[in-house]
């Protein structure tokens, strides 16, 4: 049956490798961030093993890279790690977190394909449709306006390189921060009456996971359109 895959940007290794795979297999539709594009696989040895004359001495340990994954597709996991079909609103950029900020990190690569049959449970069209719901409920959907609002303050947090050391700035600026977050408490309030009033049914407003809340909501999209299909 549908089935979805929820990946963020920390989801590595053997987690990307099960995205991708059912990602190139038309399995499941991937749903969240990019993956933090560990493609490698490392092995970890002793330097005593290396001695020719044993010793008492623990001389520590090397870790060294041993393989690269890669998709049936050819394309290697390594700094791109899997791109969701449906991306949702994200804090951390490739910059910043995941393989692609070591210094130190392999490229990424491709070989030739492998021979496969996909499974065509995911389509084109079924991505298309899930995403124009999506970028909807992104405009109207207060639990995923305040997500984002989130992620913008806490960018802005980050690119500020200096505060103020004035007692009355610092008071001021700690107000408005309040006051702009009671006034989206109280228009999420009356969003969430406005919607009783129709009818709607809210039980998934009880998840304070606007991001598990909203991979829910893709499912059961998904579910529907399977059974619109027959």
């Amino acid at each position: 049956g549908p089935l979805s895959v929820m990946t963020n940007r920390f989801s590595a290794s053997a987690s990307e490798i099960f995205a991708g795979a059912l990602q190139d297999y038309k399995r499941a539709v991937i749903v969240g961030e990019q993956t933090y594009g560990k493609g490698t696989v490392q092995n970890v040895r002793g330097l005593n093993d290396f001695l020719r004359e044993p010793t008492t001495d623990e001389l520590g340990l090397i870790k060294y890279t041993i393989a690269k994954f890669y998709r049936v597709t050819g394309s290697s996991t390594q700094h791109l790690g899997v791109s969701p079909d449906i991306s949702l609103p994200s804090a951390f950029s490739a910059e910043e977190f995941g393989e692609s900020s070591k210094p130190s990190a392999l490229p990424w690569d491709k070989i030739p394909a492998a021979k496969f049959t996909p499974l065509d449970y995911v389509d084109n069209e079924l991505i298309a449709q899930l995403k124009k719901s999506h970028e909807k409920r992104l405009k109207i959907d207060q639990s995923l306006i305040d997500y984002q609002y989130d992620i913008n303050e806490l960018n802005k947090a980050r690119a500020q390189t200096s505060i103020s050391l004035n007692y009355d700035i610092r008071k001021k600026e700690a107000e408005d921060q309040k006051n702009k977050r009671d006034a989206r408490v109280k228009i999420g309030d009356s969003l969430k009456e406005l919607g009783s009033s129709k009818g709607v049914n809210h039980s998934l407003d009880e998840l304070k996971d606007p991001f598990l809340k909203e991979s829910i909501i893709l499912l059961a999209e998904q579910i529907a359109a399977k059974k619109s299909k027959g």
